[in-house]
């Protein structure tokens, strides 16, 4: 199967990259202008769209890119992530709504402790969450959620349905127990 020591020295948590733009409105902005763009070629044949509306979206396109900071987040490990979350319990309120943890405070603590490029601090993340378009933050949060909740879930899932078709496809037929199609409970026994 494989020397677990050495699966443990080679594990990298699961990272990802979030792009934030300081100015939503370009991209709103450089949207329209590549309609514009686009359009006038498609009357103009083979003249092409005029220089002047190419060089507006040109110069849209690399205002977007010295607007946008990208943070590349990294997961922690469970221990640090558990600990993370009853450092910052819901209210009875939240409880009764599903929440896992109060949001207003462990938030901006579950980025900044992910924040690995740049690193944030606690206050900025916090100052960070106030500041920004919801939606903006929401990349942020929901980037860190899916580091700790699914980050290896779906390479792990193909690496057994490729298992699975392997063994399906195999002249034997699998044996109870094996890596073949699960139970209808889920237990993996025929």
């Amino acid at each position: 199967m494989g020397d677990i020591d050495a699966f443990l020295a080679g594990y990298k948590l699961p990272g990802e990259e979030v792009a934030v733009c300081r100015d939503p409105g370009l991209v709103d902005r450089f949207t329209v202008a590549d309609s514009r763009v686009n359009a006038a070629e498609a009357n103009a044949g083979l003249a092409g769209a005029p220089a002047d509306l190419i060089e507006a979206r040109d110069a849209l396109a690399a205002e977007i890119e010295d607007s946008v900071q990208v943070f590349r987040l990294q997961a922690t490990p469970l221990p640090d992530w558990l600990a993370l979350q009853g450092e910052h319990p819901p209210t009875e309120e939240e409880r009764a709504a599903g929440e896992f943890a109060h949001p207003d405070t462990w938030e901006p603590a579950a980025v900044a402790a992910c924040a690995v490029d740049p690193t944030m601090t606690v206050e900025q993340a916090a100052r960070m969450r106030g500041l920004v378009a919801a939606a903006e933050w929401a990349q942020l949060r929901d980037a860190v959620i899916r580091l700790h909740t699914g980050g290896a879930g779906p390479k792990s899932r193909l690496l057994s349905a490729l298992r699975r078709a392997s063994v399906v496809s195999s002249d034997t037929p699998p044996s109870t127990g094996s890596l073949a199609e699960p139970s209808s409970d889920g237990s993996g026994e025929q």
